[in-house]
C-alpha cells in the first residue's frame, strides 16, 4: 500500500466484548491524515538534520551547536504549541 493511502482508510478497533470475544468496530480516519502526518514527518526529519549537523561539531564549534538546538526547540515548540489548523493549512 503506498504512503498516505493508509490515512484514508478505515481502520478496525478490536474491543473485547465479554470473555473470550471480541467484536469490532469501524472507525472512520479523521480528516486531513495525510497532510498531518505530511507535517509531522518534515518536523522529524529537521530535527534529525539539525542534530546530526549539530553532533560532529560538539567540540570544535559550538556556536553551530547551539543554532541547531534553538531550531530543534523551535520545531519541537510548533508541535508542543498544537496549532493543527496551521500546519495542514485550514482557516
Amino acid at each position: 500500500m503506498p504512503r498516505g493511502e493508509a490515512g484514508r482508510r478505515s481502520r478496525v478497533l478490536l474491543r473485547p466484548h465479554s470473555e473470550g470475544e471480541v467484536k469490532t468496530y469501524m472507525v472512520e480516519a479523521a480528516p486531513n491524515t495525510v497532510e498531518l502526518d505530511e507535517f509531522l514527518k518534515m518536523i522529524v526529519q529537521g530535527v534529525h538534520s539539525a542534530c546530526n549537523n549539530a553532533v560532529p561539531h560538539l567540540k570544535d564549534d559550538p556556536n553551530l551547536v547551539e543554532r541547531a538546538f534553538k531550531d530543534c526547540e523551535e520545531m519541537l515548540t510548533t508541535v508542543m504549541d498544537g496549532h493543527v489548523e496551521e500546519w495542514i493549512g485550514e482557516d
